[in-house]
């Protein structure tokens, strides 16, 4: 007689982690001492979003939610229920789902020239936007027409406009690129 709930152990996503998918894959394990497969069932709020009937003992197994998960915070673990019908269920980890990606924007670049007092002053001034809720960084790069990086600043802003000059060394053309990333 079984009288003894599996042990249900999440793998990942590990706890608070953060996710760029919508349908976000979760993997987990049980342990019986008696049951060789187990039926279970992946929960995210409380609701069931996907199930297998046929999970092996002791080997790790992919439930993907079937449904979309749209950006925001959930709760997540795994129920699984052996042959003798004993319930096990796992500790509930939190996910964070951000699906949209940053954006970065450059909305101008303004070249100066300054001649006076026998001195040549070649500045780039430059316009961008980050925008992300969530973003971790961007970073703007300045290359010259070689193309060799000459100048990199890295922030952590989010949702606003900044402006940024770069004296030039020499004259020439130069390419302005920006990236963000986001914790997703």
């Amino acid at each position: 007689v079984d009288k003894t709930a599996p042990s249900v152990f999440l793998s990942t996503p590990a706890a608070s982690a953060w996710n760029n998918s919508a349908t976000p894959a979760f993997i987990f394990s049980f342990i019986d001492a008696l049951a060789n497969n187990a039926s279970c069932t992946l929960y995210v709020n409380g609701s069931a979003y996907g199930t297998n009937a046929a999970v092996l003992n002791n080997t790790n197994t992919t439930l993907t939610a079937n449904a979309n998960l749209g950006n925001g915070v959930y709760n997540w673990n795994v129920n699984c229920t052996d042959l003798a019908s004993n319930l096990g269920n796992a500790t509930v980890r939190t996910i964070y789902v951000d699906s949209t990606k940053p954006t970065a924007l450059i909305n101008w670049v303004n070249a100066r020239t300054n001649s006076g007092n026998g001195t040549n002053n070649n500045t780039l001034r430059i316009n961008f936007t980050g925008s992300d809720t969530n973003i971790v960084n961007w970073t703007l790069s300045v290359y010259n027409s070689t193309p060799v990086l000459v100048a990199t600043w890295n922030d952590s802003i989010s949702n606003s406009s900044q402006v940024l000059s770069y004296t030039a060394t020499k004259n020439g053309t130069y390419t302005v690129n920006i990236s963000a990333r986001d914790n997703a």
